[in-house]
């Protein structure tokens, strides 16, 4: 929400905006709900402070992606200004302008985009400067959607030499849409040029989000080009950094040009046939006959070489995401190991130094520094996973979170080690993955972990009682890497992942056949 768009406050609204601004950044969402309509509910207000203070809510719920009540608030204010008689249109103009970020935030395009070409018809006169280069971004998408490539660069160029004279360390985002369409258009260097100057303004800025957020658009670009060796290399780098904080459709289309000229070549020579043969009927029939059998064969091969096709990449795509996944946690393994043999080893040297200079203070620090060392190397693998196994690593898990966090979890293990090591280990970062989840988003007060080992299937089961989530528009997100990688994990060890969720609670449901 860009609070600057504000005007003319009172030094009513303005307390109001620092301290929600302050609350949201915290997470403290509930008490910046709570003081935002406890100020709306006050009779002594007027329209400017509720216009204000509605906009401000509708703040508070997109941080929380309640866009229902995003449009909701964003009405109201709009209800407000129509009452405001000074300098209306502009109050107008930014409601407009909210409500056109939060419809794109929704993929509600059409509407979004109509909304937008209001305010640039305008020349954008009501709307601050850090908003116009955000919005020309959202409409350079719109035709990059439509495949309008070279309009949309335009505007991307446009909207970054806007963001340049505003604030150089928001590039990024405008960068990283660049990249992606460049990446339809084929064109590698622009591709890259645009990744990095993404990494120089990001890292300029010291926002590492924006870092991270650069790597995996150009890995997603990659691994929609199909170049999986340069998409694993980029997701590599983006594992990395996470943990410390089109040639085949051508060919496609190439077939079908060459079947149709085929077809095309045969029915010219049929109707060349008809004119000079006309009297033998029986001999064009039997033509017909053999040429629409010829037609039938082709398009029946074509349907299965398609067939073959799908089938093929769909292996190559589960393979290259099997390797990925195994070379990942080699690297982790490495990682860790280093951290616990090599950094905790000259820790320990360091100490037992302090302890003969008798300096309790800094024994203190490093006693603490032992254990974050210990707890990344921990969430980095899991120690002697090979040897304690899945049921006691998961036990080990449940003891550290319990300990770590004020939250209730428990785990109901009926395990006798039916899988390989290897498979154990990506079912345990499912659950790793589900836990973390459930720490950061969920808001739950506990949550248990289920296996059971059923006639043919291992069931596993995370619940929460969470306060749920949309299920299938998070897995639309880009954005929403760990479900993804749950799911993901779980095709490796040719397992099927499910997740459900309600305002109750979420489940997240994995069954894995096993062999008895």
């Amino acid at each position: 929400m860009a609070y600057e768009n504000l005007h003319a406050k009172s030094e009513r609204v303005a307390k109001l905006e620092a301290e929600v601004y302050a609350l949201n950044n915290k997470a403290q969402y509930e008490d910046a709900l709570r003081k935002t309509l406890d100020f709306l509910n006050s009779k002594t207000i007027s329209d400017e402070d509720a216009y204000y203070a509605n906009i401000i809510l509708s703040g508070t719920y997109k941080r929380i992606f309640d866009y229902d009540n995003v449009l909701l608030y964003l009405g109201k204010a709009e209800d407000f200004a129509n009452k405001i008689k000074t300098n209306r249109q502009y109050y107008l103009d930014n409601v407009v302008c909210e409500k056109a970020f939060a419809l794109f935030d929704i993929q509600k395009y059409d509407e979004a985009k109509s909304l937008m070409q209001e305010l640039a018809n305008s020349s954008y006169k009501h709307i601050d400067a850090k908003s116009q280069p955000m919005l020309i971004m959202q409409e350079a998408y719109l035709l990059y959607q439509d495949k309008k490539y070279g309009d949309a660069e335009k505007q991307y160029d446009i909207a970054i030499d806007k963001m340049k004279a505003i604030n150089s360390c928001d590039l990024p985002i405008i960068y990283g849409k660049k990249i992606a369409l460049y990446g339809e258009m084929h064109d590698e260097t622009k591709m890259l040029q645009a990744y990095k100057n993404a990494l120089h303004y990001a890292d300029s800025c010291k926002i590492k989000k924006y870092h991270l957020y650069a790597v995996e658009i150009i890995r997603n670009t990659y691994e929609g080009m199909r170049n999986y060796n340069m998409a694993f290399k980029y997701f590599a780098t983006y594992d990395s950094l996470n943990t410390t904080y089109n040639a085949d459709g051508f060919k496609d289309k190439l077939k079908e040009l060459e079947v149709k000229y085929e077809t095309e070549k045969k029915e010219q020579d049929i109707s060349l046939k008809e004119q000079t043969i006309v009297s033998n009927r029986r001999l064009i029939a039997l033509l017909f006959i053999a040429i629409g059998a010829l037609v039938l064969m082709i398009a029946l091969y074509m349907a299965i070489q398609h067939r073959r096709k799908l089938i093929k990449e769909k292996k190559q795509s589960e393979l290259f995401t099997k390797q990925l996944l195994h070379h990942i946690e080699i690297e982790r393994k490495r990682i860790a190991t280093d951290l616990h043999d090599s950094v905790n080893n000259e820790l320990l040297l360091i100490k037992s130094s302090l302890i003969q200079k008798n300096a309790p203070e800094i024994e203190v620090k490093m006693d603490r520094l032992m254990n974050i060392v210990r707890d990344i190397s921990r969430n980095l693998h899991p120690i002697l996973f090979e040897e304690l196994g899945l049921k006691d690593s998961i036990e080990n898990l449940v003891e550290r979170i319990q300990k770590n966090n004020h939250f209730l979890l428990n785990a109901e293990l009926n395990y006798s080690g039916q899988l390989k090591t290897e498979n154990e280990l990506q079912l345990y970062r499912i659950i790793q993955e589900a836990i973390n989840n459930i720490l950061k988003y969920a808001k739950a007060e506990a949550a248990i972990i289920t296996i059971d080992e059923c006639k043919d299937n291992l069931v596993v089961e995370i619940k929460d009682n969470g306060k749920g989530f949309n299920v299938s528009e998070s897995l639309k997100n880009k954005n929403s890497f760990g479900l993804h990688n749950i799911i993901e994990r779980a095709k490796v060890i040719n397992g099927l992942a499910t997740i459900s969720s309600t305002a109750a609670g979420t489940i997240i449901h994995i069954e894995i056949p096993i062999k008895k």
